[in-house]
């Protein structure tokens, strides 16, 4: 026989407690069962040093069928896994947790999104960019792919949903060999005796999906098309590149947190404004970073040539199966001749001459090169979660944490945007402290 222990639903590798705050205490569930059937008589002992824990009870009885405790922190820990709650049967050591009483918890999240818009000199609102490579920008809409944005594509109001929409999970048309889209909960951080600490379970938070809100876009919107100017069809705001807010910004982690950022009221008039509203409380872009060591050691990437030359090389691959299969009049073909193409500036010049020189004759060329200024590069944003709150803790710890509070941090960094996939990588946290999440 052996003891299954759960906490809150997790595995027990990296469990944590909340410490009180605002002598608020925030009770986890442990979860007992036995594996083989057997109904077994079992005391929990609390160690003597680390954090003070309380228990519901310290003596159950425990089946198949599970049985529960509710176990809360009354005092932090100071070191990680300070404490420990050891498991016996018949006075025998069957099983043990150990436990870290944390304060201050955020999360963190990361993963991969996706973000289709007009980019660099195209107009804000461009519906497809320039796939031919003769017109502006760096970001293209392929054959069978759909516009970027709706017909109405002027924000003339901050409030109007118009397309390029940040997507974390769901992308539209997905591109071939692509890496998959989504972001999640990855950790929950706390302080530990003055230092933070990171646990990768320990709640059910951890994995959630998060999720901005549907109709949320990066509101650079410039430049401006000359006919919308002359047309007087004028966004509220405007900005340069990489100071522009998440506009329609919500953030959701799974379905039980959600919220968005505070804004005033319409000045009416005001056009193209770097401040359109008083208050403005959406996640604003820090600038164009270059990522510091600690971000790349922790998400690791190709070189901006050697992610092309692979990328050239399997998109070669789909090309040279689709002439043998005599589909060089199919869609598909037509687009993977315009990925390659967008791509060859990006590789080594003996690498594009052999290209050219083997499928040339096929259609193949230089176009302009796909976007790659922001490759090893990053937009942070910072903002306030601080309007429409909604959260429903369940058997989250964490999230009884969060809901003891008015308003949140966000922090999101973008970083590796690529136009070949209208995709990129994201990290970040939503913190309910008063001072902001650190990289």
């Amino acid at each position: 026989m052996s003891l299954l222990l759960t906490l809150n639903g997790s595995s027990t590798l990296d469990a944590f407690l909340i410490a009180p705050h605002n002598n608020q205490v925030f009770p986890s569930i442990l979860g007992l069962a036995t594996d083989d059937g057997t109904t077994v008589d079992v005391e929990i002992q609390v160690s003597a040093q680390g954090a003070g824990i309380v228990l519901s009870q310290t003596n159950i009885t425990v089946g198949s069928g599970g049985s529960t405790v509710s176990v809360h922190a009354i005092s932090p820990s100071l070191v990680r896994n300070d404490t420990t709650l050891n498991i016996l049967v018949g006075g025998v050591l069957e099983g043990s947790i150990s436990l870290t009483a944390i304060s201050n918890p955020r999360v963190w999240f990361d993963g991969r999104f996706e973000v289709r818009f007009a980019t660099g000199q195209g107009f804000y609102n461009d519906p497809r960019g320039n796939p031919d490579g003769t017109g502006r920008g760096w970001m293209w809409a392929l054959e069978g792919e759909p516009d970027f944005v709706p017909a109405d594509s002027v924000p003339d109001r901050i409030e109007k949903p118009v397309g390029r929409v940040i997507r974390f999970h769901n992308p539209v048309a997905p591109r071939s060999h692509v890496p998959p889209i989504g972001v999640f909960v990855k950790a929950v951080e706390g302080e530990v005796g003055g230092t933070k600490e990171r646990f990768t379970g320990g709640d059910p938070m951890v994995g959630a999906a998060v999720n901005l809100g549907p109709n949320t876009y990066f509101a650079s919107n410039q430049p401006v098309n000359p006919a919308d100017r002359t047309a007087g069809r004028l966004p509220e705001e405007r900005h340069g590149d990489g100071e522009q807010p998440l506009a329609l910004f919500q953030c959701r982690l799974g379905d039980q947190f959600s919220g968005g950022s505070k804004t005033g009221a319409f000045v009416p008039g005001t056009t193209e404004s770097q401040s359109p509203r008083n208050p403005d409380f959406r996640p604003y872009a820090q600038g164009l970073t270059v990522l510091s060591p600690g971000e790349r050691a922790a998400f690791p990437f190709l070189s901006l040539g050697e992610f092309s030359t692979q990328r050239v090389n399997q998109l070669l691959s789909e090309f040279v199966a689709l002439k043998a299969a005599g589909q060089t009049n199919s869609v598909e073909f037509r687009n993977l001749r315009l990925r390659i193409g967008h791509l060859l500036p990006l590789l080594e010049q003996s690498l594009q001459n052999q290209i050219i020189a083997d499928h040339g004759p096929d259609g193949v060329t230089r176009l302009v090169p796909s976007q790659s200024f922001g490759w090893g590069q990053r937009e942070v944003y910072r903002g306030m979660i601080n309007e429409s709150i909604n959260i429903q803790p369940n058997d989250s710890s964490i999230l009884s944490y969060f809901s003891q509070f008015p308003s949140f941090h966000f922090l999101c960094v973008f970083f590796n945007f690529h136009t070949d996939e209208a995709c990129g990588h994201c990290y970040g946290a939503v913190d309910p402290s008063q001072q902001p999440p650190t990289l």
